[in-house]
C-alpha cells in the first residue's frame, strides 16, 4: 500500500515539475492542485508518514518500511528505489 501511495505522490511531483520546471520544495505544495492530500504511508499501531528530502540536485521520498529501521527511498531524478537499514 505504501509503495502505491508513494507512486501517486511521485506522479504529482512530476506534474508539478512539468508546470514549474522544478520539483516542489516540500510535499505540501502539491495540494490541492496535483494531489488532494498527502496520504500516510502506513496505518497500524501508529501512523507512518512520508518524508520528503529536497536538496539542490536530489529529491527523494522516504518512508519507514520496517519500524524503527528499514527505510525505503524513491529518488525522483533517477526514478529508482533504494532500501537502507
Amino acid at each position: 500500500m505504501a509503495k502505491q501511495r508513494l507512486a501517486n505522490i511521485a506522479a504529482a511531483c512530476e506534474q508539478y515539475k512539468d508546470k514549474y520546471r522544478e520539483y516542489p520544495p516540500e510535499l505540501i505544495k502539491l495540494q490541492p492542485e496535483f494531489i488532494k492530500e498527502i496520504p500516510s504511508a502506513k496505518i497500524g499501531f501508529f501512523v507512518v508518514g512520508f518524508k520528503y528530502l529536497s536538496r539542490k540536485e536530489s529529491h527523494a521520498i522516504m518512508y519507514v518500511k520496517l519500524p524503527p529501521y528499514g527505510k525505503s527511498f524513491y529518488t525522483l531524478e533517477t526514478k529508482q528505489w533504494e532500501f537502507k537499514d
